[in-house]
């Protein structure tokens, strides 16, 4: 019979998720920590455009920051998530105006994103 050796791999958390230690060729996905909660996660949805994959990528900074409030939405994880610069901003309007996000604009900064409506329909 075979041995096969087991190999242990060092790994680091980035800004794309958990990773190989550096200096090794590869690297994860990365994933979306949830739970996220059902209600929520249906109403975006419901929503047009690419509004689901703004809340994912949303979701993902959550995640990767191990908070729901004062997110800041980069342009890397928003190009990371298949979205442009108008198909973000649509985005934010529709999910503010749903009361699912909080928005902290300012001039030539990146938006600031609280998510709300986390417990539960408010329907």
């Amino acid at each position: 019979m075979h041995q096969q050796a087991l190999t242990t791999r060092k790994l680091s958390w980035g800004e794309a998720g958990y990773s190989e230690a550096p200096g090794s060729p590869k690297k994860s996905g990365g994933f979306i920590k949830g739970p996220l909660p059902l209600p929520w996660l249906q109403t975006t949805m419901q929503l047009p455009g690419k509004t689901l994959h703004l809340a994912l990528a949303i979701w993902y900074l959550a995640g990767l920051n191990r908070r729901t409030d004062n997110l800041m939405l980069s342009p890397k994880v928003v190009r990371s998530f298949g979205l442009s610069r108008d198909a973000q901003y649509d985005g934010l309007h529709r999910l503010e105006a749903q009361g699912l996000i909080l928005v902290s604009r300012q001039p030539g900064q990146a938006p600031r994103v609280t998510l709300t409506r986390l417990e539960g329909p408010h329907d």
